[in-house]
């Protein structure tokens, strides 16, 4: 299990510091209570998106869920 969130967090500190470009934005959620998005050049934290569930599977319902009603 160690292992496991050892590479989420690896993963989302490597999304994070990049720069994607093009037309794509990118949520991106680790062990943080609130996601980031990257979009082009900028990386931003999504408090609106912020979740206190540890389940990923409610996270990313919940998430989806608010990312469609706010037409991002």
């Amino acid at each position: 299990m160690e292992n496991k969130v050892q590479l989420i967090d690896l993963i989302y500190a490597e999304l994070v510091s990049k720069d994607l470009g093009g037309p794509y934005k990118l949520v991106i959620t680790g062990k943080d209570f609130k996601p980031f998005v990257v979009a082009k050049d900028i990386c931003r934290e999504r408090l609106d998106l912020e979740t206190f569930h540890e389940e990923a599977d409610v996270i990313m319902v919940q998430q989806m869920a608010r990312l469609s009603q706010s037409g991002v």
